[in-house]
């Protein structure tokens, strides 16, 4: 009977150990997987955290993109204007010219004018009234040309008290038109700088492109040539070249 009961025994002990090593090895599993999704959890945190500052990065390298495509428009601009009259520049004015002429040489459509305006007796304006009588007169007469040309029109100064403007699809009956239009309106409109008035005259030349033109700067030379023909003339006049 002790031997029945001693084999029972070492049976329920045997029962009873490998019954402790399945707990175990499942305590070891729980254990195994209670720090592998700690480890996730971890992990799923850092991830987060690198989502939100790849995100931020991105945010701030569009936006430092933006600042830098507007400062670069806002530089382009400025190499293209002048500061004074807030017109185009003489470099981007040539630029412009230039191309015109590339593009009337490539489909011969002489429908393109070019007008030079100077202010009559600008020195004497600045030698009676000072410089910055002459800068506000400058941009009186840039406000007055702005006001009259069209969208499709290119004008801006081209130096000193001198302006230029590119007319699209106009002869020259219809620029002189133009331009006589622009010179009325400066004569009619005297200044008053200081509560001193300041009577302002310009005289203007119109030169219609051609095929005797070898480049832009002769197109530039014959409104000059026409523009000092108007002041030999008397001044404040429009003459075709």
């Amino acid at each position: 009977y002790n031997h029945v009961l001693q084999s029972q025994q070492q049976q329920v002990d045997a029962v009873r150990a490998e019954f402790q090593t399945v707990v175990d090895e499942k305590n070891q599993n729980i254990q195994l997987a209670e720090y592998r999704l700690v480890q996730f959890k971890w992990l799923t945190g850092l991830l987060i955290l690198f989502g939100i500052f790849i995100g931020i990065l991105i945010l701030r390298t569009k936006r430092d993109a933006r600042a830098l495509a507007a400062s670069g428009k806002k530089l382009k601009a400025l190499t293209r204007m002048d500061d004074q009259t807030n017109m185009f520049n003489r470099r981007y004015l040539q630029n412009r010219l230039d191309h015109e002429f590339e593009q009337f040489l490539r489909d011969n459509n002489n429908n393109r004018v070019l007008i030079m305006i100077d202010i009559d007796h600008f020195k004497q304006i600045n030698d009676s009234y000072g410089h910055l009588a002459g800068d506000f007169v400058l941009n009186h007469v840039a406000q007055i040309i702005n006001d009259r040309v069209r969208k499709s029109d290119i004008c801006g100064r081209y130096g000193g008290e001198e302006f230029l403007i590119l007319l699209h699809n106009l002869g020259t009956d219809n620029a002189l038109e133009f331009a006589e239009n622009i010179r009325q309106s400066i004569e009619q409109h005297p200044i008053n700088y200081n509560n001193n008035p300041i009577h302002v005259t310009v005289s203007i030349g119109i030169s219609l492109v051609n095929p005797a033109m070898k480049s832009s700067q002769d197109w530039i030379q014959q409104a000059d040539s026409a523009m000092y023909q108007s002041k030999q003339q008397g001044r404040n006049k429009s003459t075709v070249f």
